[in-house]
């Protein structure tokens, strides 16, 4: 990492936590209980996106006739309620510890619910790495930037001293209305070649975005 980075913001899903299959079990879950044939984890990752409604929509859900709202408290309560079989990515925690202990800020930005966020963080013992944790207040996986918003103004961070390490385009997004440097992490939800137009660090392992960061 340059000199004068002295922030990371982390996103959570597929970023921090591998939980990708976990994902597209309780999709395909969804798909099966309305008639709709299963997706693979490869067709998901190519066309997984935000706001998740739109991919929804995009993938055969009809939500002329079915509240996305209840779509997604259908999904997550079959994924809530299996998540504890979520690890994180290996290495991930003890590049977090090394980050805490050479005095790096860390947040995490997460379009999760935020109550189940910091519960899952706290299960991992990674809440202690981290300063603070800003999760959205539904179910319902909409923009993140009013959230990063949020963190910047409150912990008073400086757009230029910051990097923030997401595993799709939006987290790319957020990061560039935010100002601040974006890192694509491409284990989680969006295949690789989806940041092929990007000008930005890629990192396809834990071990090239340790050596992009240190």
């Amino acid at each position: 990492m340059q000199e004068q980075y002295t922030t990371v913001i982390w996103d959570f899903n597929g970023t921090i936590l591998s939980d990708v299959e976990l994902s597209v079990e309780g999709l395909n879950l969804l798909r099966q209980r309305r008639a709709m044939a299963p997706v693979t984890v490869e067709e998901y990752r190519d066309a997984f996106g935000f706001p998740v409604q739109n991919y929804y929509r995009g993938v055969g859900f009809d939500l002329e006739h079915e509240s996305f709202a209840d779509i997604s408290r259908e999904y997550h309560e079959y994924f809530f309620a299996r998540m504890h079989r979520c690890r994180p990515h290996r290495h991930i925690p003890e590049l977090m510890r090394e980050l805490r202990e050479r005095g790096l800020r860390q947040f995490v930005l997460s379009a999760m619910e935020e109550t189940e966020l910091r519960r899952i963080l706290d299960e991992l013992n990674l809440a202690t790495c981290v300063d603070a944790i800003y999760g959205l207040r539904d179910l319902l996986g909409r923009s993140k930037v009013v959230r990063g918003q949020d963190l910047m103004r409150d912990h008073d961070l400086q757009p230029a001293s910051a990097v923030m390490i997401g595993d799709t385009d939006h987290d790319v997004e957020v990061a560039r209305i935010l100002g601040i440097t974006p890192i694509s992490l491409t284990l989680g939800h969006q295949s690789p070649h989806r940041f092929a137009g990007f000008d930005h660090h890629r990192a396809d392992s834990v071990e090239d975005l340790r050596d992009i960061l240190l």
